[in-house]
């Protein structure tokens, strides 16, 4: 003789005894009840937000080890260009007084304003640093926004997953 189950999912559902400290047993109940669900159900969604927490969790520290990585070299590379354009400066105005303390011909001074024009004028290189500079903070300034997102998204999973339930009657 075979005792039939009721077919309620929770008949067989996989059940797991657990041994609570004393006290905890009522912090539960009284989580269910603020949360409009059973005890088990409380236990469950618990269970499930902490899982999904610490993987979202690390995912958004990996991404800002990436960000924070991204900007320092961002940060290295603009170093290495205003200390080159200080040194072609140095080097303009070291010929710009040795040209003022002595007397050269007009050939000379000419040469010498092409020179002091390149030094003021952009550089090709600089400008192609200054527009991967640019790339770079605005591909950071969407990264950035992607966390932001993701964190909101984290946030609203475990508040869903704390303020949802089922209507069971609790144990």
């Amino acid at each position: 003789m075979t005792e039939e189950k009721s077919g309620y999912p929770s008949d067989v559902a996989d059940k797991v005894l657990v041994r609570l400290p004393d006290g905890m047993r009522d912090g539960i109940k009284d989580a269910a009840k603020a949360n409009g669900r059973t005890m088990n159900a409380e236990i469950v969604a618990r269970l499930d937000t902490s899982f999904t927490a610490t993987e979202t969790s690390s995912e958004i520290l990996s991404l800002i080890a990436t960000l924070q990585f991204e900007l320092s070299q961002a940060r290295y590379r603009e170093q290495v260009q205003l200390t080159e354009r200080a040194m072609v400066d140095e080097i303009v105005q070291g010929l710009v007084q040795t040209l003022a303390e002595q007397k050269f011909d007009t050939r000379l001074i000419k040469q010498y304003n092409q020179l002091e024009r390149i030094a003021h004028e952009p550089r090709p290189a600089e400008s192609s640093l200054q527009e991967l500079a640019r790339r770079r903070e605005s591909e950071l300034t969407v990264a950035k926004q992607r966390m932001d997102d993701a964190l909101v998204a984290l946030q609203r999973a475990v508040a869903d997953n704390s303020g949802s339930g089922s209507s069971d009657s609790t144990s």
